[in-house]
């Protein structure tokens, strides 16, 4: 069978449709990363002021302190033995939001990469 070149209004209307959900399933996933990186960014600093606040009531403490929770848990305040170290496999980096110093993604390479700032 022989293409005339011609491929008809049904076929280019179907495409049309699998680029525009293409299109909107891509769009959905983006804005689910950024829900997603936001939501882990503000766990984050929230993580490194609870951090900060249980190492001054841990030295408060001080090594060797060893007390019960009202749950039944018992809690011990010691030096660490060792530090675990993840790496992640895959992540993010992103330019600065205005009340940030700086981003891990530099605004030349966003511009680089044609957005604009």
């Amino acid at each position: 069978m022989d293409w005339d070149g011609d491929l008809g209004s049904g076929q280019l209307c179907q495409t049309d449709d699998i680029l525009k959900q293409r299109r909107d399933r891509m769009s959905e996933l983006q804005d689910k990363f950024v829900e997603l990186a936001n939501k882990r960014e503000a766990l984050k600093e929230e993580l490194k002021n609870t951090k900060e606040e249980m190492e001054q009531l841990m030295n408060d403490l001080g090594v060797g302190a060893a007390f019960q929770s009202a749950e039944g848990l018992v809690y011990k305040i010691e030096k660490p033995k060792g530090t675990f170290i993840s790496f992640d496999t895959i992540g993010y980096v992103r330019t600065k939001r205005a009340d940030e110093k700086r981003g891990s993604l530099a605004k030349k390479e966003a511009q680089e990469l044609g957005f604009v700032l």
